[in-house]
């Protein structure tokens, strides 16, 4: 049987965003042309792509970047910072929710079949819990999951009008040029600042950017089934396996390891800190996330033919170079 043909055309949204980086370059290997919205004036900067200027504000903008188009990847978003006062809150749910919701509209009415949402694994409840399937219970956290939810919520309307809808689940994500979570990671591993919680090692889901971006051309076919689809590396990790590797990476002292009990006496200082506004280096919602399990499973994705790049070594060493070499220009 011959492999599915990829959608000539795809159009996508948040390209310039860490997976986007990747997803581009890997559908201009698999013969895509591309429509990429963006936020600035652009000319033709890349054979096979047109840039069409707007946000997900702009109705006229998502008419433009659809016409033409046989399939759309949707990643664009406010990522999951802290969103402290109410516009910035209100500035994210514009961008998730009701962008979203611009978005897939523009697309029906363009006739755009096969769509891809790049939702999340915050949806799960409690981010916490081994092997979870896509029917593990889902719940919101006031801030990110909860649009997340919306957006997956819109998604499953748009699939009800005949649209083939693939939301994609991604886990922790890593690769070059990251930032938030795994970036102060790295920071404090390079610093000799991050411990490890005595008795506990929470294993953990991670994603490469390149399983990302292969996942999501392998979606793109058609022929594939839609549905609601968890993404993560094939197999889970070991946390405190996974930073240690990543401190040799970084050429850093393996990271001490400290009684959970006295982290939890300084995580309780650090969210009171939190609360009235102040930097603190751990509280409870960070000590939590390091010593729970947080794994999903990806025999869904498996059983549609899918085959993970085995390329993880290679992704975590570009993300290390990237940070340091960003690190020794001041950045």
């Amino acid at each position: 049987m011959s492999e599915p043909q990829l959608p000539q055309t795809v159009a996508i949204t948040g390209s310039s965003g860490l997976m986007g980086r990747t997803l581009v370059p890997a559908l201009h290997r698999a013969g895509a042309e591309l429509r990429l919205l963006t936020r600035r004036a652009s000319t033709q900067l890349q054979t096979g792509s047109t840039y069409v200027p707007g946000d997900l504000s702009n109705k006229e903008s998502l008419a433009e970047l659809l016409r033409g188009a046989d399939a759309l990847v949707h990643l664009a978003g406010v990522a999951h910072t802290d969103l402290r006062s109410p516009e910035e809150q209100a500035h994210a749910f514009a961008v998730n929710v009701t962008g979203t919701r611009n978005l897939f509209a523009a697309a029906e009415a363009a006739g755009v079949r096969r769509v891809v949402l790049m939702s999340s694994a915050h949806v799960y409840a409690g981010r916490e819990g081994t092997d979870l399937p896509e029917t593990a219970p889902i719940a919101g956290d006031g801030g990110y999951a909860d649009m997340k939810m919306a957006a997956e919520t819109a998604a499953r309307e748009q699939q009800e009008q005949g649209c083939d809808m693939v939301i994609l689940r991604p886990c922790l994500t890593y690769g070059p040029g990251v930032r938030f979570n795994l970036h102060q990671l790295m920071s404090a591993l390079k610093r000799g600042l991050y411990v490890h919680p005595g008795g506990a090692d929470a294993v953990r889901s991670f994603v490469s950017v390149e399983t990302v971006a292969a996942a999501t051309l392998h979606m793109l076919h058609p022929e594939r089934p839609a549905g609601t689809y968890n993404l993560a590396d094939e197999r889970p990790e070991s946390l405190r396996a996974w930073v240690d590797h990543l401190a040799v990476l970084l050429d850093a002292r393996p990271p001490h390891t400290i009684p959970i009990s006295v982290l939890r006496s300084i995580a309780f200082v650090g969210s009171a800190l939190a609360r009235i506004g102040m930097p603190a280096p751990l509280t409870r919602a960070k000590l939590h996330k390091l010593t729970v399990p947080f794994s999903l499973n990806v025999e869904a994705l498996r059983a549609t033919g899918f085959k993970w790049p085995q390329d993880e070594e290679d992704v975590l060493r570009a993300m290390v170079q990237r940070f340091l070499d960003t690190q020794g220009k001041g950045e």
